[in-house]
């Protein structure tokens, strides 16, 4: 009796599917029919066969469905390529599939970041002059401009405020920044930090401070709530130390539970969602303190909203912070001691593991007749009377 040669055993089917599919196969009816030959006649072998080639077929099937549906697109997409019709929808204006890898929606929730991070670390206001955010944004950049002479008119104003804007704009959203959409939700994210702002600062007065700021005539500089010695004329080795501007700025950056106790160096290390952490802030900028100091400004003041011009006191807020950071930015460019011990005081209060501060020019808190002076004052005012409105001035309560 002759002997059948050994069957070999099925060989491992190749599955790796091809880059493209035959597009005149009916895959569907291929499948049909290898369906049909699986009947009880055929062997395990047999079977396996089958099945293999079902499974290629299959798969062929979707490829070809997906390759089908990316054609269709890529057609769609060709079509409208050359027409080159201005966008009707302004939300999207400049927003392009191949330039980006975000949705508009995420795009302009980190434009509205970049406005409220606009706020923290350079100032509440911008100079859109005659025009509107738009046209802010929108401002060619002059190569004359020479940031020693930023405040010598609005346009050179807006020239700095958009030296600022471009340094702290992130990589993704750079090509944007001339679009209307990003103008909006820049604009509406320095309006909601304001708003934060407003909501978190402690609506007290300092009993024998605000009487002073409510008057129809003040002084910019001879004011007792800037200086960290309460002084009533201008004393620039003592102006933008009040202790209430670096408790303003750490309920700001952390969160208002986070002021009690800065002036003592522990303030309360920030939460995750807090400004600190969101924008990686690390020091003190010369707009914070300009801000902070026209936002102790409003705080003492009659004016119920903060706003460019107080309705009550016609206080002109966003004039005197361009007079504040033009003054804190000349002591730095002249390198004036003052100036750069300002930035050592607030940064080893507010970022006490920070040894010295980018702006102090190699001063550090090491220092011991700069660290004998900064624990004197912090003595002096951190039990200054705060008393609310309500007391009547009855009463004290830490601010």
């Amino acid at each position: 009796m002759s002997q059948s040669p050994a069957q070999s055993p099925p060989q491992p089917h190749n599955r790796t599917p091809p880059s493209d599919v035959d597009l005149t196969q009916d895959y569907t009816a291929r499948a049909q029919t290898l369906v049909l030959q699986c009947t009880l006649s055929k062997d395990r072998h047999e079977l396996a066969e089958l099945r293999a080639h079902l499974s290629e077929c299959l798969d062929a099937q979707t490829r070809l469905h997906q390759q089908l549906k990316h054609r269709l697109v890529n057609l769609e997409n060709g079509n409208k390529r050359p027409r080159k019709r201005p966008c009707r929808n302004k939300r999207t204006d400049g927003v392009t599939v191949k330039s980006i890898d975000f949705t508009l929606q995420e795009l302009e929730a980190r434009a509205h970041r970049i406005g409220r991070k606009y706020v923290i670390l350079c100032g509440p206001f911008i100079n859109t002059g005659s025009g509107n955010v738009e046209s802010f944004v929108n401002t060619p950049f002059d190569e004359d401009y020479n940031p020693q002479m930023r405040f010598s008119s609005n346009d050179d104003i807006r020239q700095g405020q958009l030296c600022e804007l471009h340094n702290i704009v992130s990589d993704e959203l750079a090509p944007f920044l001339t679009c209307s959409w990003f103008a909006k939700a820049f604009f509406n994210g320095m309006k909601s930090q304001c708003s934060n702002t407003h909501t978190r600062l402690p609506l007290r007065r300092i009993s024998y401070f605000h009487r002073l700021v409510r008057e129809k005539w003040y002084s910019i500089w001879d004011i007792p709530i800037l200086h960290g010695n309460e002084s009533s004329e201008v004393d620039f080795d003592e102006v933008f130390r009040h202790p209430m501007l670096l408790k303003v700025y750490a309920a700001i950056i952390r969160g208002v539970k986070s002021a009690t106790s800065v002036m003592d160096g522990t303030s309360h290390l920030p939460k995750a969602n807090a400004m600190q952490w969101i924008f990686g802030i690390t020091n003190t900028t010369p707009g914070a303190i300009a801000a902070c100091a026209v936002w102790v400004i409003w705080l003492f003041s009659a004016d119920d909203d903060f706003a460019p011009v107080g309705e009550e006191t016609t206080i002109n807020y966003c004039d005197q912070h361009d007079k504040y950071l033009s003054k804190i930015l000349e002591g730095l460019r002249l390198r004036q001691k003052w100036a750069q011990e300002l930035f050592l005081f607030w940064d080893s209060h507010l970022f006490p593991d920070t040894n010295g501060s980018r702006f102090s020019d190699g001063l550090s808190a090491d220092h011991e007749e700069d660290r004998e002076e900064m624990n004197r004052t912090s003595e002096l005012l951190s039990t200054m009377p705060v008393i609310s409105d309500d007391d009547g001035g009855s009463g004290s309560s830490s601010a």
